[in-house]
């Protein structure tokens, strides 16, 4: 994937980065439905060949600065990750994360159906576009943990 907003790198990015290689990543199967089973065999593929990046990635990574990349002090600092979400209110078991994943994609549809109509907007259908795109923020996903490797480490990516 491209660079996202953030400064964050997709894992083909990384991939040339960290290891050096190129990974053949294909838009169409990266869209295709992932929630329908059984995967297919392109799937299962893809969705292998992107593990295997992640794991030789992190290996690398350890490499490089056991002291940020070593999996005791990658547990560490999950661990306080973790202590910190919940000192702020923010949900950290899957079951709590999956239905708040949920109530997000439900208000986003309904955000994106009065978006479609936003000319003939009434009074009623502007306050509940406004409160969906509030129940929306409120309900994003926390950030993902971020490790500067490009200075820190002299990658480049």
């Amino acid at each position: 994937g491209a660079s996202t907003p953030g400064n964050t790198s997709g894992l083909k990015r990384l991939v040339h980065g960290v290891l050096g290689l190129e990974l053949v990543k294909s838009k169409n199967l990266a869209r295709s439905p992932w929630g329908r089973a059984p995967l297919n065999k392109r799937q299962i593929d893809y969705a292998a060949r992107d593990s295997w990046a992640s794991v030789a990635i992190l290996h690398r990574l350890e490499q490089l600065d056991k002291g940020r990349f070593a999996p005791q002090a990658l547990m560490e600092l999950l661990i306080q990750e973790e202590e910190r979400r919940k000192i702020q209110g923010m949900p950290v078991d899957i079951a709590k994360l999956s239905e708040r994943a949920n109530k997000r994609r439900i208000a986003k549809q309904k955000w994106r159906a009065l978006k479609n109509k936003e000319e003939v907007w009434t009074a009623e259908e502007r306050t509940e576009f406004e409160n969906l795109f509030q129940v929306m923020q409120n309900l994003a996903p926390p950030p993902p943990l971020m490790f500067d490797v490009t200075s820190s480490l002299g990658i480049t990516i």
